[in-house]
């Protein structure tokens, strides 16, 4: 199972996968496959494209979306964070994003 395959079963019915409904959560969870991935040799393309890349893809469509200038680097955490308040609207951005990102690094 690759982290596109993953995100798109935890979109299903996040709470089976992470309990707390949460973008933190969620966060560690994927940082944890991502590591586990990591030290098996699993990694591939995806999981390579979205720690280099989702963070600053994220914030570059945030500010797109919203018309928001973040003034410093960070993680796609922080940018959801920062735009959105509610909790659960967070992790649907999170999956919108998600998806998004993936249907550009499939076309590279």
């Amino acid at each position: 199972m690759d982290l596109k395959e993953l995100i798109q079963l935890i979109e299903k019915r996040p709470q089976m996968f992470i309990g707390n409904y949460g973008l933190e959560t969620l966060s560690a969870f994927i940082n944890g496959f991502l590591f586990s991935n990591n030290i098996a040799h699993k990694e591939d393309y995806i999981s390579i494209a979205f720690e280099n890349q989702f963070h600053n893809w994220t914030r570059r469509a945030l500010e797109k979306r919203t018309g928001i200038e973040f003034d410093e680097e960070r993680n796609y955490v922080y940018y959801i964070n920062k735009t959105y308040q509610d909790e659960r609207h967070r992790l649907k951005i999170f999956f919108e994003l998600c998806n998004e990102f993936f249907q550009v690094i499939d076309y590279v």
